[in-house]
């Protein structure tokens, strides 16, 4: 089975708290991150600009529809994980275009998991933004639901921390 894990030639890894009082702009298709100190984005309005919010452990979360029904995904901009991760229960009632999988194990600080995967029935709403029956692997913490850089790598994203938006 694979494992997926940060790459060796990772020399250094930057911190939330360093990004609070800055406009970071991931743009993943380009390789590349720019930093505006000071800036800011324009007020939410749930199409391109989300509001963000803190978990009491320092994540950040951005809303999303599964199925129409409201959730929070942790913004892990450097999971490289297959699709989206949700939790084990929010899995159970899911429409399955392709039923779960194993899909290797995953590398985390707190240990080797085991993930599986499957093609949801059904769409992801972010804002304006849709993703139609995307892959979704199952989480190996209950209460954490993940969307990271695997699902992001065909956008600019970019985080206002300091206002609370994306």
């Amino acid at each position: 089975p694979s494992i997926h894990a940060m790459d060796s030639h990772v020399d250094v890894m930057l911190g939330a708290p360093l990004f609070e009082n800055v406009l970071l702009t991931i743009d993943y298709a380009r390789r590349r991150i720019v930093l505006e100190p000071g800036g800011s984005l324009p007020p939410v309005n749930n199409k391109d600009i989300l509001p963000l919010r803190t978990t009491k452990d320092g994540h950040l979360q951005i809303p999303a529809k599964l199925l129409g029904e409201d959730a929070w995904l942790i913004l892990d901009t450097g999971h490289t994980g297959d699709g989206l991760t949700l939790s084990r229960f929010r899995l159970i009632a899911l429409p399955w275009a392709s039923t779960p999988v194993d899909a290797g194990q995953v590398q985390t600080m707190l240990g080797r998991h085991v993930l599986r995967a499957g093609r949801m029935d059904g769409d992801i709403t972010l804002g304006r933004f849709t993703l139609h029956r995307p892959i979704v692997g199952s989480g190996f913490r209950d209460k954490d639901e993940f969307i990271g850089a695997d699902t992001l790598q065909h956008v600019v994203v970019t985080i206002d921390r300091k206002h609370n938006r994306i």
